[in-house]
């Protein structure tokens, strides 16, 4: 994913629920840095019963509205740790 493909959720947030980013944006706070982003969000999906598309959009809204800092130079990849998407890919 890459900064163009952002910016579509910054302008049509995908029916995406303030609630759902406010809670999403609570557990990143506290996730292990070394887990995969996709791993994470499937399990908050099984735990709060909200499914893992609504997530990994909410994930996207929450990045393209910057209220999550990742380094958008780099090419976005939710298969690697939340290390290496919060640290731009160098970790």
């Amino acid at each position: 994913m890459n900064l163009q493909d952002l910016r579509q959720y910054q302008l049509f947030p995908f029916g995406v629920d303030e609630g759902v980013l406010d809670v999403l944006r609570h557990k990143i706070s506290r996730v292990n840095p070394r887990e995969k982003v996709i791993h994470t969000l499937k399990k908050l999906s099984e735990d709060i019963g909200i499914d893992e598309v609504t997530l990994l959009n909410a994930l996207k809204s929450l990045i393209s509205n910057k209220i999550i800092s990742v380094n958008l130079t780099k090419r976005l990849n939710f298969n690697k740790s939340w290390n290496s998407l919060l640290n731009g890919g160098t970790k």
